[in-house]
């Protein structure tokens, strides 16, 4: 999407990374989808706004799920992906 860069991916885990802003579900895997969302993410006075998303889709007993846009107010890498799920969520 315009204004973004793949700085990683694609990997088996979510970012558990700093400058977490929150999260909004989509209804399709939709990378444009989650980049207008991080681009229209209320500014945080304290960290700026949204420069970088996680987009992903959750995994229930095997069976896709919930499509996922984490957006943060600071870069990552590869490094901050250890969010691998739980149970038998992956």
């Amino acid at each position: 999407p315009q204004f973004f860069s793949e700085t990683f991916g694609p990997v088996n885990g979510a970012n558990n990374a700093n400058g977490y802003m929150g999260f909004q579900t989509l209804a399709t895997y939709d990378i444009n989808a989650c980049a207008q969302a991080c681009n229209t993410r209320p500014f945080d006075a304290t960290s700026g706004p949204c420069i970088f998303f996680n987009i992903w889709q959750s995994v229930v007993n095997g069976t896709a799920s919930a499509v996922v846009c984490s957006m943060y107010n600071t870069l990552t890498d590869l490094s901050t992906a250890t969010n691998t799920g739980q149970g038998n969520l992956q």
